[in-house]
């Protein structure tokens, strides 16, 4: 027979299941979608969030154990209490490094995290393009502002801070709106082989024959490529590198 001990530890894992499967669906299914999850560095986060969910909390509720129902009940709640503190502070920090979006500005891609927004008093972004946690990333493009004082502005900070446009959300413009700026950059999946084995760019036609031109997607940790069809739109992210 299993003892009461191991009945409270399992029941324990049981919870954190239930809690780390909904987490799964969020964090690899619609925030980090793939090649994101591996190139992110959120495995690494995830598998932290795992230690804690399923070894050190069953852990501590066996070694808690009592027969002493009323002081049990109160540690575990202590116990329950640092695994939840421990559970949202990982999920608030792999929500903010989620690439929430993928901007186009200029003649290539870049990836922004939640973390990564430049917002100050008075500047703020379009409610469209707003993030949310129920949804992936959302591909847009970021434009300079037509006013000349400004736009001397934004290209000044760029030369001198460093500071890219796609930071600046209020920038921010339908993807769509774009296209024939993107038609003008797109490049063939040919050039692909420059950097990338031949086996693994046919891959990429394999795997997406949709695709027929590619631009650049520079990302926090690992660039990679944003595949377009003819008419410039969209078809996936492939992990290869744009450039040595």
């Amino acid at each position: 027979m299993i003892s009461s001990r191991m009945r409270w530890g399992i029941s324990h894992i049981g919870v954190s299941l239930i809690f780390l499967a909904a987490t799964s669906y969020f964090v690899f299914f619609l925030w980090y979608p793939k090649p994101f999850g591996v190139n992110s560095g959120v495995l690494k986060i995830y598998a932290l969030l795992i230690l804690v969910q399923l070894v050190l909390g069953p852990a501590l509720t066996l070694f808690l154990y009592k027969k002493d129902k009323k002081k049990l009940i109160s540690d575990l709640s202590v116990v329950l209490l640092l695994q939840l503190a421990a559970y949202t502070y990982g999920m608030i920090v792999i929500a903010q490094g989620r690439p929430a979006w993928i901007v186009f500005v200029i003649d290539d891609f870049e990836i922004v995290r939640p973390a990564d927004l430049y917002l100050v008093e008075g500047r703020r972004m379009p409610d469209e393009f707003s993030p949310s946690i129920a949804r992936g990333p959302s591909i847009v493009a970021a434009v300079y502002s037509e006013d000349e004082e400004v736009r001397f502005k934004q290209k000044q900070d760029e030369l001198i801070l460093g500071k890219s446009l796609v930071l600046e959300p209020e920038t921010y413009r339908t993807f769509e709106s774009q296209r024939p700026r993107v038609k003008e950059k797109m490049r063939g999946l040919d050039e692909l082989e420059k950097f990338n084995s031949k086996n693994a760019v046919n891959a990429v036609r394999k795997e997406w024959p949709a695709a027929t031109s590619w631009l650049p997607l520079k990302g926090a940790r690992q660039d990679m490529a944003v595949l377009l069809d003819r008419d410039a739109a969209v078809v996936a992210v492939a992990d290869v590198r744009p450039w040595d």
